[in-house]
């Protein structure tokens, strides 16, 4: 902010909705099915549940800020930034 001031350069504040939701998965993670979903399949054997496998980061996720950091400085240094 400091150097905005002293540059006289207009500060812009971004507002990117779902940002890390963009986040890539780099290590198997799966979840029970959300409650009121209802799968296209029977029942699982008793004693057995059934669970999803995430390809793509969620909220509530300890890794969802450090996926969404990687993509995004990866862009950066393909656009040339150092």
């Amino acid at each position: 902010m400091v150097l905005a001031v002293v540059h006289k350069w207009p500060l812009i504040q971004p507002n990117v909705n779902n940002a890390f939701l963009n986040g890539d998965l780099f290590e198997e993670m799966h979840m029970d099915l959300p409650l009121g979903y209802s799968p296209k399949v029977d029942a699982p054997p008793k004693g057995e549940c059934l669970v999803c496998q995430l390809h793509k980061s969620i909220y509530r996720l300890k890794q969802v800020s450090r996926q969404w950091f990687s993509k995004f400085s990866y862009a950066l240094i393909e656009y040339g930034f150092l």
